[in-house]
């Protein structure tokens, strides 16, 4: 039996692994893909203390209901069916419901829907504020059940101390300050828009994905970003020319394509003039 509670416990912390890095990865395929991997990693990375605390708060839900299903089957093979943990096996399928029920509010702000770009821009704080203390909500109702129906076995220490709490006082005290910050946090995001104009700046920007040619010993690299707000789009170009001599003018003879239509456009030089190695 303490192998199986040993193997047991192991794979309550592997699918928490599990669930962190699935909602990970839905959303770098989801916003790699109605943008760039470039700006999936320069939002995670604008915004990665957010998406990490969603993360890991669903991680821990995935593996505190994997610890209650597989402590359930386990006790039932040592001592039967009783009525605790029979009770424990409804309200553990209910719990995972309402689990996965709130984690809508998880996968909203970080998605990016084209869809609903202007709505979550303006409000994605305030769903990240939502999507955090439904993590805590939910981590707190599983903690519950597991005490409630003694979910666990003692030789797991820091279970059974935390089985050890009073949940429903725990739950008085919790839900109110959860519900202040709440409102004090939806307040102050939206009626402040330098607070979230770190948010706002991310999502309208699109990464363009580099591109590089080269010919004649002259290497050529362009990326750039589109701006959503402004409705501009913006080029850096990259010119490399160790074995090769740029005897032109960049801005004479280049041009600008959409939809295999050339637009005309007023450009300026401001690199070195024609000729050598740069």
């Amino acid at each position: 039996m303490q192998e199986q509670i040993r193997k047991a416990k192991q794979k309550s912390i592997l699918w928490g692994i599990i669930g962190s890095a699935l909602l990970l990865s839905i959303y770098f395929i989801i916003v790699s893909l109605s943008n760039s991997v470039g700006h999936a990693l320069s939002e995670f990375w604008q915004l990665w203390y957010w998406i990490t605390a969603l993360v890991v708060g669903f991680g821990i839900q995935v593996g505190l209901f994997t610890h209650t299903r597989q402590t359930i089957q386990l006790k039932k093979q040592l001592k039967g069916a009783t009525s605790s943990v029979a009770a424990g096996a409804g309200v553990s399928t209910v719990s995972m419901v309402a689990c996965c029920a709130h984690h809508l509010s998880d996968l909203l702000p970080i998605l990016g829907l084209s869809a609903a770009a202007v709505f979550l821009t303006q409000y994605q704080l305030v769903f990240m504020i939502v999507g955090i203390l439904s993590n805590i909500l939910g981590i707190t109702y599983m903690l519950s059940i597991i005490s409630k129906h003694h979910l666990y076995f003692d030789d797991n220490k820091w279970l059974v101390r935390l089985a050890g709490y009073n949940y429903k006082r725990i739950f008085r005290i919790e839900i109110p300050i959860l519900l202040i910050i709440f409102l004090s946090g939806t307040l102050f995001f939206s009626g402040n828009p330098a607070a979230s104009s770190q948010v706002a700046d991310v999502q309208q920007r699109v990464l363009l994905e580099n591109q590089e040619v080269q010919g004649n010993g002259i290497w050529v690299g362009i990326g750039g970003e589109y701006q959503r707000a402004q409705g501009m789009l913006m080029f850096n170009i990259k010119i490399t020319t160790h074995s090769g001599s740029l005897d032109f003018r960049l801005d004479k003879i280049s041009t600008l394509k959409i939809n295999g239509r050339p637009i005309s456009l007023p450009v300026t030089w401001e690199g070195s003039p024609p000729g050598g190695h740069h």
